[in-house]
């Protein structure tokens, strides 16, 4: 179960849940690193070793054959649910067509933060591909970053000005 600790304005101090129910969760090199609890209707509650709630995600499928289009997404949230990152992936075997992406934040600890992301996509044989990572101040002004397409890299300023391009 989870225990819910509860301010006096009733606001949350803290949630345990007791692991020995949930599934186990491992880094790439098998180290158990927490749980997570399959919530229902595509939810999941993930928990750290002490059991407190580390975050959720959310994921949505698409199998519908009939027309030949299956896609999957899942969006990741902290414990706060604010907005970690997010994935999907597609096949449309009508249009010969396929593609993924990925995006995510990180939250340095002045409160500035990085986001970045990648999607490629394939129609008929042929291949687009974009990445970035883009800087921002705390406050969420953009300070910069870099995105790359097909191959032509750009710069960008803080005024999202071109600082540079390169092929």
């Amino acid at each position: 179960g989870l225990t819910t600790v509860y301010n006096a304005d009733w606001s949350i101090a803290s949630q345990t849940a007791n692991t020995s129910g949930l599934t186990q969760v491992f880094d790439a090199n098998s180290n158990l690193i927490g749980y997570s609890q399959d919530t229902g209707n595509g939810n999941t509650t993930y928990y750290d070793l002490a059991g407190v709630v580390s975050g959720y995600s959310s994921t949505y499928v698409d199998l519908d054959n009939t027309d030949g289009f299956t896609s999957t997404s899942t969006t990741r949230y902290d414990a706060n649910w604010n907005w970690t990152g997010s994935s999907s992936s597609y096949t449309d075997t009508t249009n010969n067509a396929s593609g993924s992406s990925s995006n995510s934040r990180v939250t340095n600890v002045d409160g500035s933060y990085v986001e970045n992301g990648q999607w490629t996509d394939t129609r008929g044989g042929v291949t687009n591909s974009s990445s970035y990572e883009y800087h921002y101040a705390a406050g969420g002004s953009f300070t910069g970053g870099t995105s790359i397409y097909n191959g032509l890299t750009t710069v960008y300023n803080a005024d999202w000005s071109i600082a540079s391009q390169t092929a």
